[in-house]
């Protein structure tokens, strides 16, 4: 058994098997049971999914700034044209 570190109790006791089993569960939520799912992959998933809707949505934003720009030259030519 190995000592735990506790300065307010310091004769408790963590079995090995009970840091085990624990460390286990955490394994098992985090990477899931081949190593390939579990917290790990869906927070990748959620990632890959933002990237891609991020990036489509800037060509939109990219349209709405040319074509606002080009209204705006537009204006000041026909204004200066004017004149």
């Amino acid at each position: 058994m190995s000592k735990k570190q506790n300065k307010a109790n310091p004769g408790i006791f963590v079995k090995v098997e009970d840091c085990r089993d624990r460390h286990q569960k955490i394994e098992m939520a985090m990477f899931g049971e081949d190593g390939r799912g579990g917290m790990v992959k869906d927070i990748g998933d959620i990632k890959n999914y933002m990237e891609s809707h991020k990036e489509s949505g800037r060509g939109w934003k990219q349209f709405g700034y040319t074509l606002l720009s080009g209204t705006i030259i537009a204006i000041v030519v026909l204004v200066l044209s004017h004149i």
